[in-house]
């Protein structure tokens, strides 16, 4: 018999174990485990196995454990894996990010007093490590990939159209007072006073 002949022994134990937790459905099961559905059905029956009430929604990550490592598998839901969802997550991250070298820079002079305070002046290799990683190169550096990494979630984002453009423009004018409130003067390519 060749190798591609042989069958794989089925878990029937976890198998079970994700039949009476409910969190997968019969097919998803199927797949996972190499059977046919039928099959699952067929052995619930037999077995005696109640099915758990299964929550509202379908969409969440199954919380059983696989029969090689024993680990339990974790799956993105289909809002969380879209495109838009994840473009947004980068785009709050990098934000997150810039507050946190705002905050690094704003306050420098204090983490250099904390650093010589925390290395205690004598330890001369540590304390210039910890200046170098708080330098205004290494600031910079950070700020140009944070640059970076908003313009390419920017260009990956969904293409607004003309019509949302204008749909936009239009939402502008209503919270700014609606189209009666006092409008802004012209805007002069020179400045002439």
């Amino acid at each position: 018999m060749l190798m591609a002949d042989r069958k794989q022994a089925i878990d029937w134990a976890a198998i079970e174990h994700d039949f009476r937790n409910g969190s997968m459905s019969l097919r998803e099961m199927a797949k996972w485990y190499g059977v046919s559905d039928g099959a699952i059905r067929k052995r619930a029956k037999s077995g005696g196995w109640e099915r758990a009430a299964r929550p509202e929604s379908t969409h969440r990550a199954p919380a059983s454990t696989n029969a090689a490592g024993g680990s339990p598998r974790t799956a993105l839901t289909a809002a969380a894996a879209s495109p838009v969802a994840i473009i947004g997550r980068g785009r709050n991250l990098v934000l997150r990010l810039l507050d946190e070298l705002e905050a690094t820079t704003c306050n420098i002079g204090e983490l250099d007093a904390f650093i010589v305070q925390a290395t205690g002046g004598d330890q001369a290799k540590q304390c210039e490590a910890l200046r170098q990683a708080t330098s205004l190169k290494q600031r910079s550096d950070v700020l140009r990939a944070l640059a970076l990494a908003a313009k390419t979630l920017s260009e990956a984002g969904p293409q607004v159209g003309k019509k949302e453009e204008r749909n936009q423009a239009a939402q502008e004018v209503v919270e700014a007072g609606g189209i009666y409130a006092p409008r802004r003067g012209p805007r002069l390519a020179v400045d002439n006073s």
